[in-house]
């Protein structure tokens, strides 16, 4: 399989996959359970070259449904990496990712495509919206990619969401006329609007000013409580440190912490419905 070591350039072009939307039969205990995203045993080697670099060296670690989680280290530590596994874009040297139970190592390339589609969402750190389309268009475009039937009810879905993210003034508008922080929450809504079981971000808040980055953060915690989504975040972001649910931060290809569920939430009036019952989730 390709090995893709840009995040952002790959899941962008993911969007234009154009392909049936079919089921894909999961057989894994783990599909079923709590635990969403396992990482057991990783490592992650590029050849620069003649220099070989160590991206990642023996990460473990698993995610539960519903579950905020950040994943924080300065540049080069490997948490990009770590997205691009966990996306499904990027293979492991050694060791083993599972998503919802699957291995996309043994997926033929237009059933990981599927896959994604059915299973992800994401959101870039350049919006990547289409230019020429409406923010209500940009939010159907991946379920006119998915081949999914526009009906009312669908309709109804997109108009919600875009009301959701407060941009219901703004719905026929192109993303030129849209300011920072609109055009990242017609990119929140778009990652949401296929009810993806994962929302992964990397640097949502980068390119917007402190307030607006607030904002954005604060949205997609809304939508984490409400909707039980869960968001991986790959961050350097003090702000979204501080305020994500859980902590793995990554230094020179390794798990330097872990925050898991222990963690006390500095602002946890911000939190109004947390998961008390969660099931262990061990890698």
């Amino acid at each position: 399989m390709k090995t893709i070591n840009n995040f952002e350039e790959a899941a962008a072009n993911e969007l234009l996959v154009n392909e049936n939307h079919s089921e894909i039969n999961t057989t894994d205990n783990l599909a079923s359970s709590a635990c969403l995203i396992r990482l057991s045993g990783v490592h992650k080697r590029y050849q620069l070259g003649k220099t070989t670099v160590n991206a990642l060296n023996g990460v473990s670690f698993s995610i539960n449904r519903g579950e905020f989680t950040a994943i924080a280290g300065p540049s080069g530590s490997g948490k990009t990496t770590i997205l691009n596994l966990i996306g499904c874009i990027d293979d492991p040297t050694s060791g083993t990712v599972l998503v919802k139970g699957k291995n996309h190592q043994f997926m033929k390339d237009r059933e990981a495509s599927i896959f994604r589609n059915q299973t992800l969402g994401y959101i870039f750190q350049n919006f990547n919206l289409i230019p020429v389309l409406s923010v209500y268009e940009n939010i159907e475009y991946p379920l006119r990619i998915g081949k999914i039937k526009i009906d009312r009810h669908t309709k109804e879905k997109i108009y919600s969401l875009i009301e959701d993210v407060g941009l219901s003034s703004y719905t026929k508008q192109r993303p030129d006329k849209l300011s920072g922080g609109q055009r990242q929450r017609v990119a929140v809504a778009r990652a949401l609007v296929c009810d993806p079981d994962i929302v992964m971000a990397d640097e949502p808040t980068a390119n917007l000013d402190h307030n607006t980055g607030l904002e954005i953060l604060n949205l997609m915690q809304k939508l984490n409580r409400r909707l039980g989504t869960t968001f991986v975040i790959s961050t350097h972001s003090e702000m979204i440190i501080e305020k994500s649910r859980r902590v793995i931060r990554v230094l020179d290809g390794k798990i330097e912490s872990d925050t898991g569920e222990d963690y006390e939430y500095q602002n946890k009036t911000d939190y109004d419905t947390v998961d008390s019952e969660r099931a262990t989730c061990s890698a």
